[in-house]
């Protein structure tokens, strides 16, 4: 297709599946304006999408009828009803915009932003230096995802490195979204565009869970964007961003549970629980190391706390605790 249809259709289909279901969800939970910060609500939206994508990519693989017709009209119910639920908590619309409006006016918030967009820009310069070399790991993948849409269900084996294996279903979430991303946006016959734009979105997802993490952590603005860049630099977590990997993704829904993590500690919101349940078994579903290194984070946070505080924090760890046993039953249902 001509580049610029292609560039406005790769962009609806980024924001239908990426961003806009999990936003009118979000809205319809914490439908007050104070209730989270813009970069907390665009984060939260960006996981509940992941969530909803996942949900509906399994139905219709198991159904056998991952098509693009199907993934656009099962995502056309996902977002008319999220838009109903929006509707009717208190002009969710309204509040959203107006936070958002609020928040981009503050220096803090611009700082995130650059933030956010310098380094997602730094993957996209890296990227386009680097080419397209040849042979390249995300070829492995882009096979299987290719196998899902061609079979329009899950296929029995997975190719690595050109060996095949078990379908690797702990990257089955990750799986699930690419192979409807590229069938809405057309990418079937086009490797390089779903490796470049889908690092570059996956980076920039992984710095603002950073951010957003590290701001709750630290408290303090100045220090956690610091603590943000330091982080986000690190070799490994630079390598795993280099390509279209699993673990990647991991890599940003590991910080939002972080953060969620935070959120059901110190607090007793019940949504808090549950979304940080529904991340855990995104996580899982995404990429088994991630998963591993958010579960002993939490677990050491636990018990620091426990030793440190006494009964003063065991209302929280068992609420962390909640958290995890439900995000472990809704990774055992996929």
């Amino acid at each position: 297709m001509p580049a610029d249809t292609a560039a406005v259709r790769i962009a609806l289909a980024s924001f239908a599946l990426g961003l806009l279901p999990g936003l009118l969800w979000v809205g319809a939970s914490h439908p007050r304006a104070n209730e989270l910060a813009t970069r907390e609500r665009l984060l939260l939206s960006l996981l509940a999408s992941l969530a909803s994508a996942t949900l509906l990519g399994l139905s219709l693989s198991l159904a056998g009828t991952l098509t693009t017709g199907a993934v656009a009209a099962g995502l056309g119910a996902l977002t008319l009803a999220g838009a109903l639920a929006a509707s009717v908590r208190t002009c969710a619309w309204r509040d959203i915009a107006g936070r958002a409006i609020g928040d981009c006016r503050q220096r803090e918030g611009l700082a995130g932003a650059l933030l956010v967009l310098g380094y997602a820009g730094a993957h996209a310069f890296a990227q386009a230096s680097a080419g397209t070399a040849s042979p390249h790991p995300s070829w492995n993948y882009l096979a299987d995802v290719h196998a899902m849409l061609d079979t329009r269900g899950l296929p029995a084996t997975t190719l690595d490195y050109g060996v095949a294996f078990p379908f690797e279903t702990n990257k089955l979430v990750w799986y699930l979204g690419l192979a409807q991303w590229i069938a809405l946006a057309g990418l079937r016959d086009a490797p390089w565009t779903v490796v470049h734009v889908a690092s570059v979105a996956t980076s920039g997802l992984v710095a603002l869970a950073a951010w957003v993490w590290l701001r709750a952590l630290y408290g303090n603005g100045g220090l956690a964007w610091l603590a943000t860049a330091c982080v986000l630099w690190l070799p490994r977590v630079v390598y795993k961003l280099a390509g279209l990997r699993g673990e990647a993704l991991g890599l940003g829904l590991l910080f939002a549970l972080l953060w969620l993590g935070l959120r059901v500690l110190r607090g007793r919101d019940p949504r808090d629980l549950v979304a940080a349940a529904v991340c855990a078994a995104t996580l899982g579903g995404v990429h088994i190391v991630p998963a591993a290194t958010a579960l002993l984070w939490m677990l050491a946070l636990a018990i620091a706390l426990l030793l440190t505080a006494g009964r003063a924090a065991a209302a929280g760890v068992l609420r962390l605790a909640a958290a995890g046993g439900l995000g472990a039953l809704l990774l055992a249902g996929l």
